[in-house]
């Protein structure tokens, strides 16, 4: 798990990528996570959700999930 910040743009906040990796077999292919009603994609996807960021999925060697979010001073600012 690791979890990266950086600035962004002209003092206006900072952005934030969570990501979740293991070395497991991932997804099977055609898998959409966006539709899929387990509870861990679930928990994934709302978590993400409340964070105001976005999830993306890939396999490099295992799963790797990534939340890219913002803090609330760079969300004002794009509102």
């Amino acid at each position: 798990i690791t979890l990266s910040v950086e600035n962004h743009g002209n003092g206006t906040g900072k952005k934030f990528m969570f990501v979740y990796k293991d070395n497991g077999p991932g997804l099977p292919p055609g898998y959409d996570v966006s539709n899929s009603k387990s509870l861990g994609m679930r928990l994934i996807k709302d978590l993400s959700k409340q964070m105001g960021g976005t999830l993306t999925y890939s396999y490099k060697n295992g799963s790797c999930f990534a939340i890219e979010f913002y803090d609330k001073v760079a969300r004002k600012q794009e509102d």
